[in-house]
């Protein structure tokens, strides 16, 4: 009977032991929160679904007060290209609003806007429940009616979950 039983407990301690490798059943994070800024991707508070290759990102920021309005709206896709434990290699296709409302008076209001489409890669690093993120590539501006063709660099912190 003691034979039986130790030889269980070795059978049992071998199977948490081996268990304790394993991490292709762990479930990984598929929502991320955190800070995000760019000229393409918006300016604010920032959410990302990313459940496999594909994902997708929004940022917005509002900035109300009585005689200025400042708003940064993003949206932007997402494909994996790498993943790796520490770290994963993607590309974007982003575009943001940014519009700014002065109100000099009771009848008297100016409006600037800026509208962008961006397109790079991109690299995360990070472990877990924390990630920095940094994006790079070629943007296409559209602000008040002319149109320029510029780098632009992108970057985020982020909480996963």
């Amino acid at each position: 009977m003691k034979k039986l039983n130790l030889f269980l407990a070795i059978m049992m301690i071998g199977t948490l032991v081996f268990a304790q490798n394993e991490r292709e059943f762990e479930k990984k994070p598929v929502h991320e929160i955190g800070i995000a800024g760019g000229f393409t991707t918006g300016v604010g508070l920032s959410y990302r679904y990313w459940p496999e290759k594909v994902g997708i990102q929004t940022t917005f920021l509002p900035v109300v007060t009585p005689s200025y309005s400042f708003y940064s709206i993003g949206l932007t896709g997402l494909y994996k290209f790498r993943e790796g434990e520490y770290s994963s290699f993607f590309g974007y296709l982003s575009n943001s609003l940014f519009l700014t409302k002065y109100e000099y008076s009771d009848f008297e209001e100016d409006f600037e806007y800026l509208y962008s489409i961006g397109v790079g890669p991109g690299f995360s690093l990070g472990y877990d429940t924390a990630i920095i993120n940094v994006m790079g590539g070629y943007a296409l501006y559209y602000v008040d009616g002319d149109i320029a063709l510029l780098p632009t660099v992108e970057a985020g912190i982020y909480y996963r979950f």
